[in-house]
């Protein structure tokens, strides 16, 4: 009995004590003992790729985050840019009341511009988009390079009430934009004018909801932004030459595409400018996903496949009438024969 009482009257005092120590150490008494402030710090990492190593420091340039409550009401918004970013162990610093927000993000390598639809500061119109060349018969152009684009989204994160203390927060992000090099190949070994081709990708995927899906009905076609004939001599005795007279000869092509879909519909044609005439066309998805193999299909399904991947080579085989030879084409290493897979 007389612990139990003893109890009853020790833990008041322990408590006063308590708080006498943590008002001293607030007082700025013991700079030592810190500032009794609350942060809410924001980290990011890039490793949705297909090293799967965080490579936020040197792709991403600038971020945009934005916090959403429960309501879905756009409350917090805040953009950083710059060497910030490139520090080690960059947070961003979140300063809004303690409660559970939604967060997403938009980071890039320059700065693209994120619109809120209607101005009314919801979620739902939050969205981005890639600025266009042109338009005509409702089809979008866009002929230009495309800056990197990433997304990351964390829904219901918990900012608690606290006294002091730093709160942390992680964002995995995925990058929305990717890289072709495209090559039509001459195995006579002629010679091909890059002027009497051209090189397009088409999808609809230029504009990004909140949640990273495409907002359907904005059908786009991406031109290539480089191109250029190449022609080389691989020398007399090279061994695995596979062109007439050890002649390298052909056309190389590059474009970027917005986030690249399972479902999509997207695909890519290359034809001649001097009349018209179809060299390729085919179904770009299926195409990407014939080479997945094997060891990424033991880890990742389609969709991440296609986000984890951001640079695809594609190396069409031509005739010396320019015609896609057999049919066939090769996608990084892998070579796929067209007649034997359907990807019209």
């Amino acid at each position: 009995m007389k612990s139990c009482i003893l109890g009853k009257r020790v833990m008041p005092i322990l408590s006063a004590l308590a708080a006498c120590v943590f008002m001293v150490s607030c007082s700025g008494f013991f700079d030592y003992e810190g500032d009794c402030h609350v942060r809410y710090l924001v980290r990011f990492k890039y490793d949705y790729n297909m090293k799967f190593a965080d490579a936020f420091r040197p792709e991403v340039d600038e971020v945009t985050l934005h916090l959403i409550d429960s309501d879905g009401n756009v409350v917090w918004r805040k953009t950083e840019s710059g060497e910030a970013l490139k520090a080690d162990g960059y947070a961003m610093n979140v300063d809004v009341a303690p409660g559970t927000y939604s967060m997403v993000a938009w980071c890039s390598s320059a700065s693209l511009e994120t619109f809120e639809a209607g101005f009314d500061g919801t979620r739902e119109g939050l969205y981005t988009r890639f600025y266009t060349d042109s338009s005509d018969d409702n089809t979008l152009h866009i002929g230009h390079k495309l800056d990197r684009l990433f997304h990351g989204y964390i829904s219901d994160a918990v900012f608690p009430e606290a006294i002091e203390g730093d709160f942390e927060y992680l964002i995995p992000l995925t990058k929305d934009t990717n890289h072709f090099v495209i090559t039509l190949q001459q195995l006579s070994g002629d010679p091909i004018d890059s002027e009497l081709v051209e090189f397009e990708i088409t999808d609809d995927n230029t504009y990004l909801c909140w949640d990273n899906q495409p907002l359907a009905g904005n059908k786009t076609t991406y031109h290539q932004w480089y191109k250029t004939s190449v022609d080389a001599n691989l020398g007399s005795d090279s061994r695995e030459a596979t062109v007439e007279n050890n002649r390298f000869a052909g056309v190389i092509a590059e474009l970027t595409t917005s986030r690249l879909m399972k479902n999509s519909t997207a695909r890519l044609k290359v034809y001649r400018t001097d009349n018209g005439e179809t060299i390729a066309s085919i179904r770009l998805i299926d195409a990407l996903l014939l080479v997945m193999g094997y060891e990424n299909s033991r880890r990742l399904t389609p969709q991440q496949y296609l986000d984890y991947k951001d640079e695809y080579n594609m190396t069409f085989f031509l005739d010396a009438n320019h015609k896609w030879l057999d049919g066939s084409l090769q996608i990084e290493s892998w070579r796929v024969v067209y007649k034997d897979v359907e990807l019209n």
